[in-house]
C-alpha cells in the first residue's frame, strides 16, 4: 500500500471547495502527498467539502496498489491502441507496439514524478532508455579483440590450447544475448545448446559457424570481418605458424554467465599449424 504525506493544506477550505470540482478534488488527494486515515477506501466515496477537510486535517489515506497498477494498465492499452493505429503492412507492427510501450511508459511517469532533488537534466538522464543494440555492438567487439589476442598470448601448461576471456556484465545484459540466440533461426540444437542451474547459464557452440554468426549479428561486422578476429599469424620464435579458432562437439565455445559473480566468460579451444601446415595441438 502506498501512503501520501507531507502535503500543506489550503487554510481557506470553504473558498476552495466553490472553485474545485468533484474530480478534481479528488485529483487532488490522490496526487497530492496528504496520508488520509486507513477507513479512507475511496475518495469518490466522499463529497468534495469531505474531501478537502481530510486534507486539511492531514489524516492518512491509502491507495490500493491494485489501483495504481490498474491505471498503468489502462495507460499502457491506450498507448498500445495509439501505436497500432501507427503501424503499417511495412513494419513488425507486435514489435512495434510492444517496444513503443516499454519507452513509453517510463517517460510518462518521468514526466510528472521526477526527484525533486534531483536537476531535471539529470532526472532525464537517469531514466534514458539505452538500446540494447548500441550496448552489444560495442562490448561485443571487445569480445573479438580480447579473443584475437589470447590467440598470441603465452600459453597455459594445462589445456596449453584452450583460453577464455572474463567481462563483468550485468544479468540484464547476458539474458538479452540469450533472448537474441533462442529467437533467431539457426541457433539450436545440435550445433547450439543451453543449460542453467543456481550458478550459472550457459550458451554452447559445437560448430564455428553459427559463433561467427552470432558475433556478425551482435557486433554489426560481416562474418567475414568476424573470421579475421579468429586467425592469427604468430611471430617470433614461432613465426609463421599460424593459429585459428576451433569448435566441435568434443571442444565447444562457451558463453558462461556466472550468476553469483556477474561475471560472463568466453571460453573456447584453437589449434596451431606450424609452417609446413602441420597441426601442433593434436
Amino acid at each position: 500500500m502506498k501512503s501520501f504525506k507531507n502535503f500543506t493544506p489550503y487554510d481557506n477550505t470553504a473558498s476552495l471547495s466553490n472553485v474545485i470540482s468533484d474530480q478534481f478534488a479528488i485529483y487532488l488527494v490522490q496526487r497530492s502527498s496528504a496520508t488520509l486515515a486507513p477507513n479512507f477506501k475511496m475518495a469518490a466515496s466522499f463529497s468534495v467539502e469531505e474531501v478537502l477537510q481530510m486534507v486539511v486535517r492531514g489524516e492518512e489515506m491509502e491507495i490500493d496498489d491494485d489501483e495504481v497498477a490498474n491505471e498503468e494498465v489502462s495507460l499502457a492499452d491506450r498507448i498500445k491502441e495509439c501505436l497500432k493505429e501507427v503501424g503499417s503492412a511495412s513494419i513488425d507492427v507486435d514489435f512495434f507496439v510492444n517496444a513503443g510501450v516499454s519507452m513509453l511508459l517510463p517517460l510518462y511517469d518521468l514526466s510528472w514524478r521526477r526527484v525533486e532533488s534531483l536537476p531535471a537534466v539529470a532526472c532525464q538522464i537517469l531514466n534514458t532508455q539505452i538500446q540494447v543494440a548500441t550496448i552489444m555492438r560495442s562490448e561485443s567487439r571487445l569480445w573479438l579483440e580480447a579473443i584475437h589476442r589470447r590467440l598470441a598470448a603465452r600459453r597455459r601448461v594445462r589445456n596449453p590450447f584452450q583460453s577464455e576471456i572474463g567481462r563483468d556484465i550485468p544479468y540484464e545484459f547476458f539474458r538479452a544475448l540469450l533472448r537474441i540466440t533462442k529467437s533467431t533461426g539457426g541457433f539450436a540444437e545440435p550445433f547450439v545448446s543451453f543449460g542453467a542451474n543456481r550458478k550459472e547459464e550457459t550458451i554452447s557452440f559445437s560448430s564455428l559457424r553459427p559463433a561467427k554468426q552470432l558475433f556478425s549479428l551482435l557486433s554489426g561486422l560481416t562474418e567475414r570481418e568476424v573470421v579475421q578476429y579468429f586467425k592469427r599469424t604468430l611471430t617470433g620464435k614461432k613465426a609463421g605458424s599460424k593459429v585459428n579458432v576451433i569448435a566441435a562437439e568434443e571442444k565447444k565455445m562457451f558463453f558462461v554467465y556466472k550468476l553469483t559473480k556477474g561475471q560472463l566468460l568466453i571460453s573456447f579451444h584453437f589449434g596451431e599449424w606450424n609452417t609446413y601446415g602441420f597441426p601442433q595441438h593434436n
